[in-house]
């Protein structure tokens, strides 16, 4: 659906044969698997800098009693963290100093289809939070002193 409305707002159909990767890097906008990772990595540093008593922290270390059904263990929510935790390359011990942990669960995007500048590209990084990469492109569209980067979409 994401994907369907910045193919709508681009102009592109999937008739031009452009894929969304490159739909998405024209707008700075990251896929919502690495989205939901984020989300996920930002609650748990929440939980483990929790105090020991809490619910929260109680609720992530239950056992829950009783025989697991026949077949493949369903995957827990612990074991999809511990691939984010891998993917990112942090440790949960980090989480303990909040702007290490913040910096290692942020989605960085690369800035370079949006800027001009190679200069510019170097020292700039968007975080990628509820579209507000798309929002930033959009207003630079819309003021008058700065022009849009013209992107295509060659492959």
């Amino acid at each position: 659906m994401e994907t369907k409305m910045l193919r709508w707002t681009a102009g592109v159909t999937r008739l031009d044969h452009v894929r969304n990767v490159s739909v998405r890097q024209r707008f700075g906008v990251a896929p919502i698997a690495d989205k939901l990772r984020e989300a996920r990595l930002r609650w748990y540093g929440h939980v483990l800098r929790a105090d020991g008593d809490t619910v929260r922290k109680i609720g992530l270390n239950i056992d829950v009693p009783g025989k697991r059904p026949k077949g493949r263990p369903r995957q827990r929510w612990l074991d999809t963290l511990h691939v984010d935790l891998k993917e990112a390359g942090i440790h949960p011990d980090q989480a303990f100093d909040r702007a290490k942990w913040r910096l290692g669960t942020l989605l960085m995007l690369d800035a370079a289809p949006m800027m001009k500048n190679r200069a510019e590209t170097q020292n700039t990084c968007l975080c990628v939070r509820d579209g507000d990469a798309l929002m930033a492109h959009f207003a630079s569209a819309l003021t008058p002193s700065v022009s849009a980067p013209s992107v295509s979409f060659t492959e």
